[in-house]
């Protein structure tokens, strides 16, 4: 791996178009010339998400991220600028041609191509042994005591971890993989807490059934083993750690099978386990997926809420299942999808329910899946004597925590009066209680916040850390925007603004972005790639505010704008350093020959700034003075 040409990403570029790439990862709705959908980088319900197929530039009017083809696969996939254009060149077809690059860069990309290799290579060994090896009966036997054969084991990759590590470690030398490797990708612990060697390495999964966890390419980056021995010690299910592959925050099990039927149905539908998840697709139900463990985030529910607007909840009927369905609510609610609650029968899972009824029983509960509230209404109900007012309003209190949640007001005001209705209560209590509960969850969330940003902060306030650029690259000066923008989207503006001394530039406050432009947008308009180099040479928040200038619905004006704008600012800073002379001439400490020479300077600097004045409004035709 090296450093990809500026050939090479302007031909990937190219090849490229915009839409068609955002397309296949989420639908896209067209709205005049542009194409709108919910922003896939932060929470929203109306969605603010919009594409220029003309300028092949995104562009996100909540949160600010935007950019071009290249950037919106970096922010989507979590990738470098560099991997972003090799998926991108490899969608297209397009051989990549690489110079030579840092070391820091190639030994990061080193390391996740081994260790995509040593995931890939140890998937397919674990898969071996269930399948042959002696030691693999007991996993055989569970296997098919859930109800599964050889042919699903062999679709699912499902493996067997053998029980000794030296095993592991014999085959991983043959490979050769290094100790390494094993450390970094999760499998073996060689190394105690206090940095001495281990007499014994520690295999994480040992004696354990292997479910492989594949990203949403299908790349095997983790595993789940499911512990077999009852009597032995540890959680039943144990994944792998966080590792520069795997960040199970940001990872759905199973979507990178059921993404294209969740997209083509309109629904997903999200159980609590693996075993749930492949007995359900087995019986031909695709649109399944399933947290890794208990943690459902904020980017799970973003990721779903972009392949479909309802999800249905499918969790175990007992009190665990039901408030995992109240939590997994609360963080699906804020994106603004609509959630259903499948009632299972009571001591039933999917797993069960299919494999005694079938795959249309579980079909049909999916549809009859109620929403949200009717759920949790019917379910609080069924456990509380409703002939109490305490009681009623006490239930309210509970409903109010996931109406609190909703992001649409109509929503939340339906849900508030269907509440009232239900229980018997006032509906101005209950609008109270939502009020309450939001003013709780909106405390927590910043308490949290704060919480994860003094965790990420590398060092304390009392260090000499430097403080953070908070700055705005563009100011308020709409003269130095109105540049900006011409720069970035006007060819005979750059022209001629290259063209003209810029020297006094550097004496304004807030044209440091400017200046950057005017040196190095050096690029056509109607050349994306070459804009798309460009703007992967800026900072990301010079990037942001590239992008809302170029996203900008306003007219970006011509030549005249241009010069209107550039002896606008001319003026401006004319009339500054007049300020600043007769500031000095006011002075008392000021010789009387020195006062002489200011007032001078000061009539010069007032001709010249009356001149500029007049140039912001001559025509385009006229020279520059």
């Amino acid at each position: 791996m090296g450093r990809i040409s500026e050939e090479t990403i302007q031909q990937v570029i190219a090849a490229s178009d915009i839409v068609a790439v955002v397309q296949s990862y989420f639908p896209l709705k067209k709205a005049g010339s542009a194409y709108k959908a919910v922003c896939p980088f932060h929470s929203e319900r109306t969605p603010s998400f919009q594409i220029n197929p003309a300028r092949q530039i995104f562009k996100c009017f909540g949160c600010g991220a935007g950019g071009g083809v290249v950037k919106f696969v970096e922010l989507y996939e979590h990738v470098s600028f560099p991997d972003a254009v090799r998926r991108l060149a490899e969608r297209a077809g397009l051989p990549i041609t690489e110079t030579e690059d840092s070391a820091e860069e190639l030994g990061a990309f080193r390391q996740r191509k081994e260790l995509l290799h040593l995931h890939r290579e140890i998937s397919e060994w674990f898969h071996q042994l269930l399948l042959s090896d002696p030691q693999a009966e007991p996993a055989r036997r569970y296997w098919r005591s859930r109800g599964f054969d050889g042919e699903a084991a062999r679709r699912w990759k499902i493996g067997f971890a053998p029980p000794d590590p030296v095993r592991l470690l014999k085959w991983a030398r043959e490979m050769p993989f290094r100790d390494e490797l094993l450390a970094e990708g999760g499998f073996m612990i060689f190394v105690d807490d206090d940095g001495r060697r281990r007499r014994e390495p520690w295999f994480r999964f040992a004696g354990r059934l292997m479910f492989p966890i594949a990203n949403e390419q299908g790349e095997v980056i983790a595993f789940s083993g499911r512990l077999l021995d009852p009597e032995a010690q540890g959680a039943k299910y144990l994944n792998s750690p966080e590792t520069p592959l795997f960040n199970k925050s940001r990872v759905i099990f199973g979507l990178d099978r059921a993404r294209r039927a969740i997209t083509r149905e309109k629904r997903s539908i999200i159980c609590e386990g693996q075993l749930d998840l492949i007995t359900c697709v087995e019986a031909g139900i695709e649109a399944m997926v399933a947290p890794l463990g208990t943690a459902f985030t904020e980017h799970h529910a973003r990721r779903l809420h972009q392949l479909a607007d309802e999800t249905v909840l499918c969790f175990d009927a007992d009190k665990a299942g039901v408030k995992a369905a109240g939590r997994a609510f609360a963080i699906l609610a804020r994106t603004g999808i609509h959630v259903r609650v499948a009632e299972l029968p009571p001591g039933d899972d999917p797993d069960t329910l299919v494999r005694r009824d079938g795959g249309q029983a579980f079909r049909d509960l999916i549809a009859a899946a109620p929403g949200f509230f009717d759920f949790q209404l019917t379910h609080l109900t069924r456990t509380t004597d409703l002939s109490q007012v305490r009681e009623r309003l006490r239930v309210a209190g509970e409903l109010a925590t996931g109406i609190a949640c909703l992001t649409e007001k109509a929503a939340q005001e339906d849900a508030i009066n269907r509440t009232a209705t239900r229980l018997a209560v006032p509906t101005d209590d209950v609008r109270k209680l939502v009020i309450r509960a939001a003013r709780e969850a909106g405390r927590e969330r910043k308490y949290e916040e704060s919480t994860e940003a003094r965790a990420r902060a590398p060092q304390s306030a009392t260090d000499d850390t430097p403080a953070v650029d908070d700055t705005p690259v563009l100011p308020a000066n709409p003269a130095i925007v109105a540049l900006c923008r011409l720069l970035l989207t006007d060819d005979e503006s750059r022209a001629w603004l290259r063209g003209c001394e810029t020297d006094w530039w550097s004496h304004i406050a807030g044209t440091e972005f400017l200046q950057r432009l005017w040196k190095e947008a050096d690029f056509a308009t109607d050349n994306p790639s070459a804009a798309a180099l460009f703007f992967a040479s800026l900072s990301t928040r010079e990037s942001e505010a590239a992008h809302t200038l170029l996203a900008d619905p306003s007219p970006t004006g011509n030549l005249a704008a241009a010069r209107a704008a550039f002896y606008h600012l001319k003026a401006q800073w004319l009339r500054g350093q007049i300020d600043q002379l007769q500031a000095r001439l006011r002075s008392r400490e000021t010789e009387p020959q020195d006062q002489l020479v200011l007032a001078a300077e000061i009539a010069a600097l007032t001709r010249l700034a009356r001149e500029a004045a007049q140039m912001a409004r001559l025509p385009a035709s006229v020279a520059p003075f």
